[in-house]
């Protein structure tokens, strides 16, 4: 029964020809498949380039804003007064 059908799809040129092209669509679809994951992956790769980007950027502000600040807090110190040391409180025995 297998081999009737085989058989059939093999010598038959409508059927032959039918197998044919549903075969050439199924890769047509594949292609364009294959198209379309390549294109969201671009775009998926443009955007976390994006955000990095921004993100680096983000980092690097926040780092030059603390270091601004860190000088300014060395510069009070080094202008303020010493602070008066502290002495034990002796007891007296």
């Amino acid at each position: 029964m297998i081999g009737a059908a085989v058989r059939l799809l093999l010598t038959n040129d409508s059927v032959c020809q039918t197998l044919t092209q549903t075969l050439a669509s199924a890769g047509d679809l594949l292609k364009t498949g294959s198209d379309k994951v390549k294109s969201t992956v671009a775009s998926g790769a443009e955007s976390v380039k994006e955000s990095v980007a921004a993100g680096s950027t983000i980092f690097r502000d926040t780092v030059k804003a603390g270091k601004a600040e860190f000088q300014a807090s060395v510069e009070r110190q080094r202008a303020a007064p010493p602070a008066p040391e502290e002495t034990p409180n002796e007891q007296q025995p």
